[in-house]
């Protein structure tokens, strides 16, 4: 079993659209389907089916002839999603978990954590909430680990606003990290652990450098992305490029890129060598 938890990227946002432009269905039709005027999770049948088949936790499972379990809700940010890693409990069906990371910048959503050693309260409204003795840890871990020099170091920033600005948007992609780190560990017993890569090159920046075990590297003809915000503008890669369409996700191509590093990433590394079983025939 592979868990992938993320946003409207990982869900598929958009992905349907391909097969109406198939079928001769006009962009002004597609607008008025797009989220902010249409529920997507009440696609149809067929649409959802292409949407489940073409996004890329879909295209990793099925590469690896695993199962795999993803947020039936469109959207998501870095911290709604942290309840979802509390219901992965440890287990012998569990391979990995994909973290996609959307921008860090998203915070203030219901946040509903799971209980952890540290004993966290039931229910978080906003990264507000965030238990103070969770918030002074990473605040700790991000002055061991010199992330501010790091930052001003990469970036050659200065005390002006707009650079003040900079550092908090990796200051926000370190603590995000930290805290699926924090809890992800707690939700294995057969020692899988998770891998993870972002929408923002800030994110990927911060994963390559402060948690490289499980940085995901994005590669798209034998260039590394940090980031997939960089791929959106290439090629077909992006819905509206693709076609005339209005909705700026990932393409099925652009699934298919992201699907291939993941792909690369867990085999590489030999990240399900030491799992369980490697196939269920084996029963």
């Amino acid at each position: 079993m592979i868990y992938f938890f993320g946003d409207s990227f990982t869900w598929g946002q958009g992905l349907y659209f391909e097969k109406w432009h198939e079928e001769g269905i006009k962009s002004d039709m597609m607008k008025k389907h797009m989220p902010d005027r249409f529920p997507q999770e009440c696609l149809s049948y067929d649409d959802n089916k292409i949407r489940k088949e073409r996004h890329f936790p879909n295209l990793v499972a099925k590469h690896f002839d695993r199962d795999y379990i993803t947020d039936w809700h469109n959207g998501g940010t870095n911290y709604s999603v942290l309840r979802f890693l509390g219901l992965t409990t440890g287990s012998p069906i569990q391979d990995i978990t994909v973290f996609q990371f959307t921008s860090p910048l998203r915070m203030h959503h219901p946040l509903i954590p799971p209980p952890t050693p540290k004993g966290w309260p039931d229910t978080i409204p906003t990264r507000k909430e965030l238990p103070l003795d969770v918030m002074n840890d990473i605040e700790t871990s991000y002055h061991n680990d010199n992330v501010g020099s790091w930052i001003k170091k990469i970036k050659n920033l200065t005390d002006r606003q707009e650079d003040k600005d900079v550092v908090e948007i990796y200051k926000l992609a370190y603590e995000q990290a930290w805290l699926v780190d924090y809890i992800a560990p707690h939700c294995s017993n057969n020692g899988t652990t998770w891998i993870g890569f972002g929408w923002w090159p800030e994110t990927g920046e911060i994963l390559k450098e402060f948690f490289p075990q499980h940085y995901v590297p994005l590669y798209y003809k034998g260039k590394e992305y940090f980031g997939f915000e960089s791929l959106l503008e290439l090629d077909n890669l992006k819905l509206k490029n693709k076609f005339e369409c209005p909705d700026e996700h990932l393409s099925s191509e652009g699934h298919e890129v992201i699907a291939k590093s993941i792909i690369k990433k867990i085999e590489t590394e030999g990240l399900f060598d030491n799992n369980r079983i490697k196939s269920l025939k084996l029963i």
